[in-house]
Order: C-alpha cells, then sequence, then structure tokens
C-alpha cells in the first residue's frame, strides 16, 4: 500500500497531524527553484553574506510562494531518480530566471567599465557590493544608481508578481528544460553589448577628442606639457557627460526589464 501522508503522533489522545507527501514534494522543489534564483539575483550584499542568510531567504521565498500552488493530483514522483530529475529541472529553471534578472544591469555596467577605462577611473577601485568584485568607482555608483532605480521603478513589486504567477502557472515539476531555454536567455547577450555600446560609445568619442586635443597641443608647444592634465581633464569630462546622460538611465534600465521578462515568459512557455 503506498505511503501517501506522514503521520505524526502528539502527546494527546488524538492528536495526530497528517503531512501529504505531495505538499512536501512541492515544497523541496519550490526551494529548489527559489534557490536557484538567489544565486543570480542582484541583491547587494548577498553574495558576500553568509550561506545560512540566504537559505533563509530561500525558505521564506518559498514559504510565501507555498499557498499559491494550484493543487494537482498525487503523482507517484517519490523514486528517487525522479525526485532528482525534477530537482535538477527546478535548480535550472530558478537560475534561468535568476541570470534573466540580473542581466537586466549588466548592460549599463559593461559601457560604465568601458568609460571608466578611458576616462582613468580604473585607478582608484573599491570592492562592489553586488558581484563582491574589484571595481572602478564610477562602475560601482552605476551599480548602485542602477539598483536603486530598480526599486524606484517598481520591477521588484513586477517580480514578485512574475513569481506568483509563474508558480500558479507552472506548478513544481511541471517544467521541462529544453534547448530552447539556453537560446532565449543567450539571445539576452547581444543587446546587453548593444545598450553598452550606446551608453559609452558618445563619451568614449568625446574623451578620445580631448586625447587627441591634447596630444597635437603638446606637439605644436612642447613647453606647456599638456599630457600630465590629461587624466584630471578626462575625469571632470567624464563626470560631466555621465552627469548630463543620468536622465537616460531609467529608460535603458525599463526596456532592459521588458526584455528580460518577455524571455522569463517565454522560459515559462516551455510547461509540460
Amino acid at each position: 500500500m503506498p505511503i501517501d501522508s506522514i503521520r505524526i503522533q502528539g502527546n494527546y489522545a488524538g492528536g495526530e497531524l497528517q503531512i501529504p507527501l505531495q505538499l512536501i514534494a512541492s515544497f523541496g522543489l519550490l526551494l529548489v527553484r527559489m534557490t536557484g534564483l538567489l544565486t543570480f539575483l542582484p541583491i547587494p550584499g548577498l553574495r558576500s553574506g553568509l550561506e545560512l542568510h540566504r537559505l533563509v531567504l530561500g525558505v521564506l521565498f518559498t514559504v510565501l510562494l507555498l499557498p499559491w500552488i494550484p493543487p494537482t493530483k498525487s503523482t507517484d514522483i517519490y523514486a528517487l531518480g525522479e525526485i532528482i530529475r525534477l530537482a535538477v529541472t527546478e535548480a535550472a529553471l530558478g537560475l534561468a530566471i535568476g541570470l534573466c534578472i540580473a542581466l537586466i544591469q549588466e548592460g549599463l555596467a559593461l559601457g560604465t567599465h568601458m568609460v571608466s577605462m578611458q576616462a582613468g577611473f580604473s585607478y582608484a577601485s573599491t570592492i562592489d557590493p553586488t558581484s563582491n568584485a574589484d571595481s572602478a568607482i564610477i562602475q560601482v555608483l552605476i551599480n548602485m544608481s542602477s539598483a536603486l532605480l530598480f526599486l524606484a521603478l517598481g520591477i521588484d513589486t513586477i517580480l514578485f508578481r512574475f513569481l506568483l504567477r509563474s508558480v500558479e502557472a507552472v506548478p513544481p515539476g511541471h517544467w521541462t528544460l529544453t534547448s530552447s531555454t539556453a537560446g532565449a536567455v543567450m539571445a539576452l547577450f547581444p543587446p546587453l553589448f548593444v545598450d553598452g555600446i550606446r551608453w559609452a560609445l558618445p563619451v568614449v568619442a568625446i574623451l578620445l577628442v580631448i586625447d587627441a586635443a591634447l596630444a597635437l597641443l603638446s606637439r605644436i608647444q612642447p613647453q606647456l606639457q599638456l599630457l600630465s592634465l590629461s587624466f584630471p581633464i578626462k575625469m571632470l569630462a567624464a563626470m560631466a557627460l555621465i552627469a548630463a546622460g543620468a536622465p537616460m538611465l531609467p529608460g535603458a534600465l525599463e526596456r532592459a526589464s521588458i526584455r528580460s521578462f518577455e524571455v522569463m515568459q517565454a522560459i515559462l512557455a516551455t510547461a509540460r
């Protein structure tokens, strides 16, 4: 006779708690999905925190989303091989969604890295709390600004609603990993480079003009020693140009968010 629940006997007479195995399996698979999501989720300080903190956050996400799982018929998913296959599939789904969210800000980060290398900001570096990597100061500033815009534009609320709808539309154990999933995620990388080049190209072009002008003046008048002023002039020019282009950041972040959510919807469309 198959076991369909776990019975816990209390100290009092008749105090018995029955936990369906289907509920336990759904909780475990959803926890695997949320853990994969948190792997790439761009939360400042999350990657540098303790593993226990991330695990607790994944459990809280799972507890919040568990009541929204639609009731399904009890199926025989209790074999070890089937459970491992479903866990790997749910982890892949969480990683794919988390990577799509992380790529929203990477276009701006790539463009800022191009500007910082040309302007000379790479000589003054610090630790980026989002990626926990050694980055230029201006790059950390843009990353933190994009994180604040992520909250100001309400993209976090859209993400929570998407997770809720995804659990309702694709319950744990009902998603299939296909080759089109990897293709959909990889399709986000070319627009990422396009956004980075669009963001950095005007600034880099003006900085190259400044370099050429200073080199020409130093060639005409060697006594001026203008090349020693190239770094402060380029830094000031880069900061002024970035400040002038700051109003374009919300639009760029919104376009990148729309692309990512479209890919996430396409990924969920492969549910079985």
